[in-house]
């Protein structure tokens, strides 16, 4: 398989962060922070800031692009998702800020990866805001 292929669909299952199983079940639901222990190229395992939501580890993104050193944006037309450029330098490889947060309600939803020009369908959470009105 070309490695080209293999990024890909290595992307997809990060976007979808094993959620490929998760399919239709958006909706809210409770993310928990926790830690994932990943390998980039054969590297050292590094440990990864993520959200666990029903059992499966939701992966910023940004924390494999900058490490694979690939260019990534936010989606600039109506659609949720993003677009991941592998033959374009990352555009920052600065740590991703810590995340903090230990548990929220989040909205899980169906988004867009699109890399290389090829989209993929993948699932993605917001946070849900909660404003309290006198």
């Amino acid at each position: 398989m070309k490695m080209k292929n293999i990024v890909a669909m290595t992307m997809a299952a990060t976007m979808v962060w094993n959620g490929t199983a998760v399919f239709g079940a958006t909706g809210v639901k409770t993310a928990v922070l926790n830690d994932a222990r990943i390998s980039f190229n054969g590297g050292t395992l590094q440990t990864i800031q993520c959200y666990m939501i029903e059992g499966y580890n939701y992966i910023r993104a940004r924390d494999v692009t900058n490490n694979l050193n690939m260019h990534v944006t936010q989606m600039q037309d109506e659609n949720t998702g993003i677009v991941v450029q592998p033959n374009m330098a990352a555009s920052s490889v600065r740590p991703t800020e810590k995340l903090t947060k230990q548990s929220a309600a989040v909205n899980v939803q169906k988004g867009w990866l699109v890399y290389d020009a090829t989209p993929f369908e993948a699932e993605c959470f917001c946070w849900i805001i909660v404003s309290i009105s006198n």
